[in-house]
């Protein structure tokens, strides 16, 4: 189907107007007589509207007529002068730009995946390899400093002597020779002690054992993988191998 031809419009918006304009003088007729009938501020609101309409039919008649080119009832009938679309293009971001326009990549930085990599042998953009890097060597000072063993101090205990007790019980008791308790304590004579005395209480030194009741000195013999004649030249506060106390000390 062809366009209508120039003369074809003209003609069609000359029987749109004549159609306003009727339709415009009917309405403006109507509306005196309305108008008459009204108290005179809503006649003076009437006048009001009807200039509104008027002048509304009057605009809408001279764009019919003179309208810009490209539009209905322009004389040439040709397509205006539209406004060319500006089309936006997003805004690319620094990190965009810099792959698109071909930035240099950060030294020792790995390749992106999506960037392909056109490397010639020789030629100035040859892939070097990366430099190797020192072995980094750590400085004694900055090593942590290493923490001595604490020492391990004897545990000095106290114990005060209550009724019935006597120093080989106590000895007994703590798994320590009462001669030694007896040295640590000041008493000069071991079978005398008196209730409420405060007694010194130290770990007995190693290679020492505290004599059990109802033990002889071949028990320990066979223990210590020590002969009897040995052990009693290693004790000699023993006056004899028959003879041994309850809670004394021994050398094994």
């Amino acid at each position: 189907m062809s366009p209508p031809s120039r003369d074809e419009l003209r003609e069609k918006f000359a029987v749109l107007a004549e159609g306003a304009r009727d339709s415009g003088a009917r309405a403006a007729s109507s509306l005196r007589v309305r108008f008459a009938a009204m108290p005179r501020v809503a006649r003076l609101g009437g006048v009001a509207v009807m200039v509104i309409i008027v002048l509304g039919v009057v605009a809408g008649v001279l764009a019919g007529r003179g309208g810009p080119e490209g539009q209905p009832g322009s004389p040439e009938g040709q397509p205006g002068n539209q406004a060319p679309a500006i089309a936006s293009t997003p805004r690319t971001t620094e990190r965009e730009t810099s792959q698109t326009t071909g930035a240099p990549p950060v030294p020792g930085a790995p390749p992106r995946p999506d960037t392909p990599t056109t490397t010639s042998p020789g030629g100035p953009d040859a892939a070097q390899p990366p430099a190797a890097q020192p072995p980094t060597t750590q400085s004694p000072a900055a090593q942590p400093p290493t923490t001595a063993p604490e020492s391990t101090v004897p545990e000095v205990r106290e114990h005060v002597v209550r009724g019935g007790e006597t120093l080989a019980k106590i000895a007994l008791r703590y798994d320590v020779p009462f001669e030694q308790i007896a040295a640590d304590s000041g008493i000069t004579n071991p079978n005398r002690v008196r209730v409420g005395q405060r007694l010194v209480i130290r770990p007995k030194p190693p290679g020492v054992e505290v004599i059990q009741p109802g033990r002889t000195l071949s028990d320990y013999a066979r223990r210590s993988g020590h002969g009897l004649d040995q052990l009693m030249r290693m004790n000699p506060q023993l006056s004899s191998p028959d003879r041994i106390l309850a809670g004394g000390i021994l050398h094994v």
